[in-house]
């Protein structure tokens, strides 16, 4: 509660042992790679995303080094779970966070849960989370970008040729980028409307991006289509027939969008400034149910069953073609629906 940070990755990052890759959610435990670190939900083995949020997180427990051998498939470190769950009193939270009136990052964030008694000895809890970044990975120098005209404007003439005016002075003008196969430099010129007094200084284009005066140019500290989107919803009911008894049902499901772009080095980004429009998207979808039952004996005596199924897909590719990697087969084909 008191925590300057959210999330369960977060909540781990902070403690001894433990690197966190600056920009995503990878932990390193110990050394240890990312995949080497196991998650647990409601004493469930997490496949795919947690899609646990801030506000039904109960407690959270990690584990570094001498391992319990009940998680013997984790190398580097466990992190465990337990969620948030129903009593005799309903309860209930609403949270709102954005960053659209003292920042241009373009962070929101709502949550909500609720919890309580059904009848009986059955309760439920519930909470769900919706999460849009502008860009999920801002750089801390901002980024150059170039006028969406003048992008289009280089789209449809990617070359320009230079010319001398009246006064000998260096002038450019683009170049038609339809312009059919086998079309001659006099043709060319045709289709270029030449102010009078122009001279053709080289016949030898070049590339149009080459020749962009510096006020095209802007500082901004955001990068376009490098946005993330976060759907996430969990949920148990549980009932308690007696004091020694108790079974838990739980579900939980996670919808992440996100447009990957080049990356984030120089050489990337200035490609980027040219070609904001190209990139990857990123589809993941989490979904998993389980259920637990246990029977206390006695004050230091227990037993638990307990069963899941889930659920994880991932695709990324160019948003301009299939997500299918059996279409890559048809690239080349311009019939193919893939490609229309």
């Amino acid at each position: 509660e008191n925590l300057a940070v959210r999330g369960v990755n977060s909540i781990a990052a902070i403690q001894g042992g433990v690197i966190a890759n600056e920009g995503s959610n990878n932990l390193n435990i110990r050394g240890g790679r990312e995949e080497e670190v196991v998650f647990f939900v409601d004493g469930v083995k997490v496949i795919g995303a947690s899609a646990v949020s801030q506000q039904a997180i109960q407690e959270q427990e990690m584990l570094i080094g001498s391992l319990p051998a009940k998680y013997g498939d984790a190398m580097s470190g466990v992190i465990s779970i337990t969620t948030k769950t129903g009593g005799s009193n309903f309860f209930g939270s609403l949270e709102g966070i954005t960053s659209e009136v003292l920042a241009e990052y373009g962070y929101n964030l709502g949550s909500a849960a609720i919890g309580g008694p059904i009848v009986g000895g059955l309760s439920f809890f519930v909470a769900a989370e919706m999460q849009h970044m502008g860009d999920r990975d801002p750089r801390a120098i901002g980024a150059t970008v170039l006028d969406e005209n003048r992008i289009a404007a280089l789209q449809q003439s990617p070359e320009v040729l230079r010319f001398l005016d009246e006064n000998g002075d260096r002038q450019y003008l683009p170049l038609p980028g339809d312009l059919p196969e086998g079309t001659t430099l006099d043709d060319a010129l045709a289709s270029i409307a030449t102010p009078d007094g122009w001279s053709l200084e080289s016949p030898v284009p070049i590339n149009g991006s080459e020749v962009e005066p510096i006020e095209n140019f802007s500082q901004s500290p955001t990068l376009p289509n490098r946005n993330q989107d976060i759907a996430r919803i969990n949920g148990n009911v549980t009932f308690r027939p007696s004091s020694a008894i108790s079974l838990r049902g739980t579900a939980r499901y996670e919808n992440l969008d996100q447009n990957l772009t080049f990356g984030n080095t120089l050489e990337d980004t200035e490609r980027f400034t040219f070609a904001f429009d190209r990139f990857r998207t990123d589809n993941q979808k989490t979904f998993g149910v389980g259920g637990s039952w246990t029977h206390r004996l006695s004050n230091s005596t227990f037993y638990q069953l307990s069963a899941d199924w889930s659920s994880f897909e991932r695709y990324i590719h160019d948003p301009m073609f299939s997500n299918d990697v059996r279409d890559v087969l048809f690239l080349g084909d311009i019939d193919h629906e893939a490609n229309a």
